[in-house]
């Protein structure tokens, strides 16, 4: 195959899989997939998962969002944590790793668009999530789904372990308090049904409920 046939194929795609390059190209297997590897080598494509490949920047006409490569990765899942947390402003720090919830069994990837770990979550918790997006355009590339902060808070509560007074909480450096509503944080605390999630968050209310 030829490297113009394969950006002309999948320039406007958020990336392309080695099952969909196998259909287009008569030649082996091995050597598709060792022609691929020579072109990622050369930095023409980047290897974002197994079997999975994205165009380099200057071959593509639209650069994915991170979150909706974490999202496709490994499904069904959908991005937590500190990642959510520090996209809805609600931490100062910048965070690199993108954390996810996986209803599936947790695990981490290396790619080369960064590191994506994924934590497991029972399926009767594996909720509190909606479609956000990081442009104003309706890229499907640019659209993923994301815990809502208050899920974004509990599954951090969940995923780190251990209790959480307020001092540990205090530690996490919360800001722009007035995104949270701590009505759907009462309910959504409730509806974990764990008494370790439900003191946690009585005690993310107690330390910042005033502020509401």
């Amino acid at each position: 195959m030829k490297f113009e046939n394969l950006v002309r194929k999948f320039a406007s795609r958020p990336y392309f899989e080695l099952k969909e390059v196998l259909v287009l190209d008569d030649n082996q297997p091995k050597t598709i997939k060792n022609q691929l590897s020579k072109w990622s080598q050369d930095n023409r494509i980047i290897r974002v998962g197994r079997g999975k490949y994205l165009l380099n920047k200057a071959f593509r006409k639209q650069t994915p969002s991170v979150y909706y490569i974490a999202n496709q990765l490994l499904r069904p899942s959908y991005v937590s944590m500190h990642t959510a947390l520090q996209f809805h402003g609600l931490i100062p720090e910048a965070v690199f790793l993108i954390q996810s919830m996986t209803s599936r069994h947790g695990r981490t990837q290396e790619t080369d668009l960064g590191t994506f770990k994924y934590h497991s979550i029972k399926q009767e918790r594996f909720w509190g999530y909606k479609k956000y997006s990081t442009s104003d355009k309706n890229y499907l590339q640019n659209s993923f789904f994301m815990a809502r902060p208050e899920k974004s808070i509990l599954d951090l509560f969940y995923s780190q372990g251990g209790e959480w007074p307020k001092e540990r909480i205090l530690e996490m450096r919360f800001q722009n308090i007035e995104k949270i509503n701590f009505g759907a944080l009462k309910d959504f605390k409730e509806r974990f049904s764990s008494a370790r999630i439900s003191r946690a968050g009585e005690n993310f209310i107690l330390l910042y409920g005033e502020e509401k």
